[in-house]
């Protein structure tokens, strides 16, 4: 059961991850466009992307 449920919290994460990664893309335009600045926010972005990859990393070793 147990690996089930790390299985389907890897899969959530995943999907947290492609999120992420279209708000990167967002955020690129809005800055290219001349909308606003984005780059510290891009950078918390960064930040938050290799929390998430670094978790996922550690469930999959845990499986």
């Amino acid at each position: 059961m147990r690996g089930l449920v790390q299985k389907e919290k890897i899969r959530f994460l995943y999907i947290a991850n492609g999120s992420l990664e279209e708000t990167r893309y967002f955020l690129i335009l809005i800055q290219d466009l001349k909308f606003s600045q984005t780059g510290e926010i891009q950078e918390n972005l960064i930040e938050v992307s290799k929390i998430l990859n670094s978790y996922i990393k550690k469930l999959k070793e845990s499986l």
